[in-house]
């Protein structure tokens, strides 16, 4: 989520922007805006969204009414469109403005972010309980709440920045929700003299939590900033002292860590902002930072190519194979045009989507998944694949689309069939053996580079890819006879015929006792 200028040459006003992955590609949602007089005259930003199933997300942001002044604006997915759900503010003449959302169920979520009381600008939280957003109750105090995450119900992390009374220099802040109310948490401060802020929050476990932000040790209103990381040792750490505390992490220079996230305890990922203060102008540049369970460190994360400047803004993990980071780009010369920026962790470069061992079951294609499986199994009897003296056919499917595939280690490279896709044809493959394919110096739309493999467990009638053929994988045969082919027992369908019968079952018993051997 975020937003873009609906005018030419940045002469409009900003819009929602919402874009979608569907395991294959990028694409624009239609996402609503809040029309003041006409829609597309008023200012809608999105900042934060979550999800907490594939039919249940919540983005939150602001927008500009009438009067110019910020509203909360947050929008709801359920599955097929996104809708503007009503949610509260101080007033209409007071600047409201949302940051983070984060759901501990689809009935109890809190979103998180600032508004300004008449005097000074304080932070805000809301509430999701099932049927509305309602303002909760929280301590009041000078400045803003930018991320916020729950474990649980009644577990709950709220970071940003305050100032203390009498001071003018920005305090970490931190606040926790026990399931009954919202208490301040004390966080230490990298500096004394300058302004320190936290921009987000996570929590990986009951025992361990992970803020990160960045400081001004001039206090200059960041106009030369440092980040810093700081870590929550969760009572199961240390019982009789959960504190939070500055964490080492490596020393980038000027730079800003503005997101966190974790897989696991011992997979953590921050993104940020580098800047180069010696260029002519200030040159941005993208900052990655790991958790290995042991240490911060600093990983290599590309950029569009000089003079772009590069932002990245949040991360997210659906795995610990499978991270996004999201940002923008623009370039010095021409203004802040920006442009929408999307980087992907992935075990290889280019960047891959899916490894599988391809065979037309009748007149549809079915893929033995060999880039998540462990192990990658191909039970089904070499042959006819579509193409005549093909035994196996070995499709790669990368995240973008591609200029070239290189060359094949082995078996006959082909472009396609779609544009992301590269096809190995393999002729004469032995049973009961692990076969690798490489592809060398794949060239992918956006300029990624290297070497891709995928690796092969052949062994005909082994079903349930134990490694050995068994009365196991006949009775699983067995139970799917004259049922239609389907992703979810394709692999029962040992010729290739297209129907599940008892040549299927007879293949089996044939092969059976085989086995693989260790895997490579």
């Amino acid at each position: 989520m975020g937003y873009y200028n609906n005018g030419s040459g940045g002469s409009g006003v900003a819009q929602t922007l919402i874009e979608h992955w569907n395991g294959t590609s990028w694409s624009i949602l239609p996402s609503p805006n809040v029309g003041i007089g006409n829609v597309g005259t008023a200012s809608n930003f999105l900042e934060a969204v979550t999800c907490t199933s594939a039919a249940n997300c919540w983005a939150t942001g602001y927008y500009f009414n009438a009067s110019n002044v910020a509203q909360t604006l947050v929008e709801h997915w359920d599955g097929i469109s996104w809708s503007i759900v009503t949610s509260n503010n101080s007033s209409p003449s007071q600047n409201n403005y949302l940051y983070d959302v984060t759901c501990a169920s689809a009935a109890n979520c809190w979103a998180v972010g600032s508004f300004f009381n008449g005097s000074f600008t304080q932070t805000l939280i809301e509430r999701w309980d099932g049927t509305s957003w309602a303002i909760a109750t929280s301590p009041a105090l000078a400045y803003y709440l930018n991320g916020v995450t729950c474990l649980s119900t009644s577990d709950c992390w709220a970071v940003g920045a305050y100032y203390p009374t009498g001071s003018s220099h920005a305090q970490t802040l931190t606040e926790h929700w026990d399931g009954t109310s919202w208490t301040l948490v004390s966080s230490p401060n990298p500096t004394d003299v300058g302004d320190n802020y936290l921009s987000s929050v996570t929590c990986p476990s009951l025992a361990e939590c992970w803020a990160v932000g960045y400081y001004d040790p001039y206090g200059t209103g960041g106009e030369v900033a440092f980040p810093f990381i700081e870590r929550w040792n969760g009572a199961s750490l240390c019982p009789t002292c959960p504190s939070w505390s500055i964490f080492t992490s490596p020393n980038i220079g000027v730079a800003y860590l503005k997101d966190v996230t974790c897989s696991s305890e011992s997979q953590c990922w921050a993104v940020g902002t580098g800047i180069d203060p010696d260029a002519t102008n200030p040159a941005y540049y993208t900052v990655i930072e790991s958790w290995n369970a042991s240490s911060w460190q600093v990983v290599t994360s590309p950029n569009r190519p000089s003079p772009n400047n590069n932002n990245l803004n949040s991360v997210a993990c659906a795995s610990e194979s499978e991270c996004w980071a999201v940002g923008n780009s623009y370039y010095n010369q021409n203004g802040p045009h920006s442009q929408t920026l999307i980087e992907e962790y992935s075990f290889t470069i280019p960047p891959l989507i899916a490894v599988g061992s391809r065979k037309i079951h009748g007149s549809t294609p079915f893929d033995v998944d060999l880039l998540n499986a462990s192990p990658g199994i191909e039970c089904r009897n070499p042959g006819s694949t579509g193409t005549s003296g093909v035994d196996y056919k070995i499709v790669f499917s990368f995240v973008n689309n591609l200029t070239s595939c290189g060359t094949a280690s082995n078996g006959s490279l082909s472009n396609g069939p779609s544009s992301n896709q590269c096809t190995v044809d393999l002729i004469g493959v032995a049973n009961q053996q692990y076969i690798t394919v490489t592809l060398n110096n794949v060239l992918d739309s956006q300029n990624n580079t290297g070497n891709v493999a995928g690796t092969m467990g052949v062994l005909i009638g082994d079903v349930n890819a134990s490694g050995i053929v068994t009365s196991g994988d006949t009775n699983l045969c067995k139970a799917q006879a004259l049922q239609t082919v389907t992703s979810a027992n394709f692999r029962n369908d040992i010729n290739a015929s297209g129907s599940i019968t008892t040549g299927d079952v007879n293949i089996i018993k044939q092969n059976a006792l085989t086995q693989l051997p260790t895997p490579p």
